[in-house]
């Protein structure tokens, strides 16, 4: 049976029986939320949205006779991974050393001394095992409390997005530990 977004049979995105990215062929994909009535619909007919997480690709699959039940803990469109990188936040003239202790391809957290108020833009720099250079990100405070700020990435420089996909995939993969 076709999926409803791409036409595309099921089996023509699996790897065995792992579902994977029709974009990018990852087998690192997500349910996301259904968040139309139209999605909603859908799911009763075994059709549920997804999204991978290096390249970001939404589509739906087919997937006959599973249920998914939401749990509310589960508000992340992208999994985050545990890291300990070093990290350099700036904001105009001003910056602060710290330390990310979780990311995805969309946001980290950090730990620093003096968190930020909401929404502040920075632009953070992670330094990446094995790299000699940074990845510097455009980035938003989304949350903010004691010695921990979590942030969304909003505008990559260069060559960063790719970079960083590279990096979450060897942790999927298990090359970082």
């Amino acid at each position: 049976m076709p999926t409803a977004s791409t036409g595309e049979k099921p089996e023509d995105r699996t790897v065995g029986n792992t579902p994977t990215c029709p974009h990018c062929t990852s087998p690192y994909i997500k349910r996301a939320r259904r968040t139309t009535t139209y999605e909603r619909l859908i799911s009763l007919f075994y059709v549920y949205p997804f999204s991978c997480q290096l390249c970001g690709h939404g589509f739906r699959l087919f997937q006959p006779g599973v249920r998914y039940v939401r749990f509310e803990e589960d508000q992340r469109e992208y999994q985050r991974m545990r890291v300990d990188l070093a990290v350099r936040l700036r904001q105009g003239t001003l910056s602060s050393d710290g330390a990310a202790i979780d990311v995805s391809m969309r946001g980290c957290t950090v730990r620093d001394s003096d968190p930020l108020p909401l929404a502040t833009v920075v632009k953070i720099s992670l330094k990446l095992p094995n790299e000699p250079d940074p990845v510097t990100v455009e980035a938003v405070v989304r949350n903010s409390s004691d010695n921990r700020m979590g942030f969304e990435f909003l505008r990559f420089e260069g060559e960063g997005r790719q970079r960083l996909r590279q990096f979450v995939q060897g942790i999927l993969n298990g090359q970082y530990h």
